[in-house]
């Protein structure tokens, strides 16, 4: 993925907005957003993906209200939204290119906010004939941002707490989970795993953590479930948000370690560390 800046500089600089001043985009900035749109389809798990960009400027207020995110966005008339085909792997799918896309906007000046289940989600489907074997968990606004925040960006960012992340002996082990990874074990890779820790999640739960193995430049990747609630039929629950933060996870670590010449690829492994905390389950190795 090509940008402007490097990539700890983007994802330093991607943040949650609500507030947009309802500019449609520019020509030039339009063609190259949609550019990479159409041109990012790397699933790290061969699942396919595709990506829109969904422009209401020419509607009515009232129609775009109704297309809705249900006041918790303000002014914004362009969407970021896609649809993923239905099969194991496809949420972190989602979650992976998604965010390869909203940093990709984030380069290019502009402002997102991922939405999981504010969202008029049937409304989206049909703007991007959503079919049968497809699923559309999420999608940005991206737009121009308004000078100054609004009220509701203040509230949700405290309410959320997106300033607040965990720290690392939390989140990066070294050979078992007891063991908090220390910047000299992670090497060259504690960059990226910061970046990790940066990245954006369901109500900023960082359900990720990771696992170096001794002796080589191996990353395992374990979603840490919270909560136990189900799907409901038209909005996805935090319990399947923490899959697609897993994707955003990823993108995070590879984008951070191609720009720094890391070589690895990801990997599903058969791994033998149980017996694993409660709630722990594999997901995926940066080999």
């Amino acid at each position: 993925m090509k940008l402007k800046k490097s990539i700890t500089e983007v994802i330093g600089e991607r943040c949650s907005w609500r507030s947009y001043d309802g500019r449609p985009l520019d020509d030039q900035t339009r063609k190259e957003l949609e550019e990479f749109l159409s041109s990012t389809d790397d699933s790290p798990f061969g699942v396919p993906m595709r990506l829109h960009l969904v422009d209401r400027s020419a509607s009515s207020s009232w129609r775009t209200r109704a297309f809705g995110t249900y006041g918790f966005i303000s002014g914004a008339k362009q969407f970021l939204a896609g649809a993923v085909v239905k099969a194991d792997k496809d949420l972190e799918t989602y979650g992976y290119v998604f965010e390869k896309a909203v940093l990709f906007a984030t380069d290019l000046g502009l402002g997102t906010c991922w939405l999981g289940g504010t969202f008029n989600r049937s409304s989206f489907a049909r703007e991007i004939d959503l079919r049968d074997n497809e699923t559309l968990p999420a999608v940005s606004p991206v737009g121009h941002k308004r000078t100054k925040k609004g009220a509701l960006d203040s509230i949700m960012h405290r309410a959320v707490g997106s300033a607040n992340r965990r720290p690392w002996r939390d989140l990066f082990f070294y050979k078992n989970f007891d063991t908090p990874i220390s910047e000299a074990n992670a090497g060259q890779y504690s960059v990226p795993l910061e970046m990790v820790r940066l990245a954006p999640s369901s109500v900023n739960g960082q359900p990720w953590r990771i696992i170096k193995i001794e002796g080589a430049n191996s990353f395992h990747f374990y979603l840490k479930r919270m909560g136990m609630r189900k799907r409901t039929a038209d909005m996805w629950t935090p319990l399947d948000m923490q899959r697609i933060d897993i994707g955003i996870a990823m993108c995070h670590f590879e984008l951070t370690a191609q720009e720094m010449n890391l070589k690895g690829k990801w990997e599903i492994l058969n791994l033998d560390l149980d017996p694993l905390p409660m709630g722990m389950e594999y997901v995926v190795s940066w080999v």
